[in-house]
Formats: C-alpha cells, sequence, structure tokens
C-alpha cells in the first residue's frame, strides 16, 4: 500500500525542518500521493527512520483534513489524488544525508511494509 505505484512516495520530498526556529533540525517530513482510491478504514501505521522506531513521534496530514498523531487502529479518511504528508519529530538526531523510512502498515487481516531512500 505505502510506496506502491498507487500511493507513491513523491521523491525529493524528504525534507529535515526546523520547526521550533532554535536553527537544529527537528522534523523529518515526507508526502505521497493517493492514486489508490476514495475511502477509508482503521488502521495502525508504524514508522521507523534509519530502522529506529518513531511512531509515537510521528503525525499525518490526510489531504485538506488536520494533522493528527499516530495512534494505534486509527480511522483515516482520503479522496484519490489526496497528498499525504508525514511529519516525524526526531529532536535533532536525524542530520543531513541519506535517510531509510520504514512503513509498517496494518488494514484489517492485512498488512505492508514498505520504505523509501532519499537525502535530506
Amino acid at each position: 500500500m505505502v510506496m506502491s505505484s498507487s500511493f507513491p512516495y513523491v521523491k525529493g520530498s524528504m525534507k529535515n525542518l526546523d520547526l521550533d526556529g532554535d536553527g537544529v533540525a527537528d522534523t523529518l517530513t515526507l508526502q505521497f500521493t493517493n492514486y489508490v482510491d476514495t475511502g477509508s478504514a482503521n488502521i495502525t501505521l508504524k514508522i521507523y527512520v534509519d530502522e529506529e522506531e518513531y511512531t509515537d513521534k510521528a503525525i499525518i496530514k490526510i489531504g485538506g483534513r488536520q494533522p493528527r498523531a499516530l495512534t494505534p487502529e486509527m480511522y483515516v479518511e482520503s479522496d484519490y489524488g489526496d497528498v499525504v504528508i508525514i511529519n516525524i519529530a526526531h529532536k535533532g538526531s536525524v542530520k543531513a544525508g541519506k535517510h531509510k523510512v520504514g512503513f509498517k502498515v496494518f488494514v484489517d487481516w492485512q498488512s505492508f511494509e514498505a520504505s523509501v531512500e532519499d537525502i535530506v
């Protein structure tokens, strides 16, 4: 689901942002586009940066909906074409360079694993 041609990562969208303005990048952000379908589901999404889990530090924003923290079995809705933005707070631990962000998605009876690599 996450990294398929129907839900592609937007190449080059991985950025390391300084959201608190202290001069140190503290949040990794990346984008995907929903080309699957319009729909909704209860999902559990786990996120890893360079194999370290950051699920409890991640926020997801789907289309024009409000950003929300990831929670187990969260209900999500998405329209075809929605841009999905994931922000991962890391307090400066993710430095400039190449990084691998991994995803484990659990939807009903199925699970999916995928990852993307890019340079920030």
